[in-house]
């Protein structure tokens, strides 16, 4: 998808001479009224076209799925999207339901992994393909839709979101290590939580709530600078030794967003 025409648009501008002092001030005022509602009517539009449009990115977060194409209404919009991407940037779609579909890169749109279809607004998304392509599981591959807060914040500030998408971890809390402060609790699969935090270097320890591994399973650094936002991504396996594929905890930054 692109981004629409750029359209510039001229003000009126007029240079007059009467005779009359009266007719110029007349003249005046009407150019002036004229240039107003030609500023309200560019508004009104500039308003309308950020209303009818929103912007999505494509996620790939299954640990056992092969690389992607990704298609939007059959047209496609990525191609050859690697399992854990999270560097995918924003793209415009007009508001309205869209349908988006995974096929293994290089296939047919009939041999698509995910087809289902997506409802946009004027907001900000992350479509995450999550689960496990292999047979017999408890987290089938689908498409999860996340509604982006791309707010601005204090520049003392950082966003953070978790987004849970480890298919053998059950809910987790994430913490800091150095402190011991909850930034997140009981995250289940599936699932993403939001927390605003002072900037500066973190480490974080990520533990399951429930099951056999409970307690801390792994620690990870986390740099967070001010007035950005971030999204951190829980993926791959907690046992990977058990799982489909060999592909280890892990938790990944996107780029930092400035709003």
């Amino acid at each position: 998808m692109t981004d629409p025409t750029r359209r510039t648009l001229l003000g009126i501008g007029a240079s007059v001479t009467t005779a009359a002092l009266g007719s110029t001030r007349l003249v005046h005022a009407k150019t002036q009224s004229r240039t107003r509602s030609n500023q309200t009517a560019r508004n009104s539009a500039q308003k309308d076209s950020r209303m009818d449009k929103g912007r999505i990115r494509i996620i790939h977060l299954s640990p056992d799925a092969p690389p992607v194409d990704v298609y939007l209404n059959e047209t496609l919009l990525y191609q050859d999207v690697t399992p854990f991407n999270t560097g995918s940037s924003y793209v415009n779609v007009k508001t309205g339901t869209h349908r988006v579909t995974f096929v293994p890169a290089g296939k047919g749109l009939g041999e698509a992994v995910i087809d289902t279809r997506v409802t946009i607004q004027a907001n900000d998304y992350t479509l995450a393909a999550i689960g496990e392509v292999a047979g017999c599981t408890d987290t089938p591959l689908r498409l999860v839709q996340f509604t982006d807060n791309n707010s601005g914040l204090k520049q003392n500030r950082a966003r953070l979101r978790l987004v849970h998408a480890s298919p053998d971890a059950s809910g987790v809390d994430v913490t800091t290590a150095e402190k011991g402060r909850t930034l997140f609790e009981n995250v289940e699969f599936g699932d993403g939580e939001y927390a605003t935090l002072p900037v500066g270097d973190y480490t974080v320890s990520v533990g399951t709530t429930e099951g056999d591994c409970g307690g801390t399973n792994a620690q990870f650094p986390l740099m967070l600078r001010g007035g950005r936002i971030y999204t951190a991504f829980l993926e791959g396996y907690l046992t990977p030794d058990n799982e489909p594929a060999n592909k280890s905890l892990v938790l990944a930054l996107s780029p930092p967003i400035t709003p």
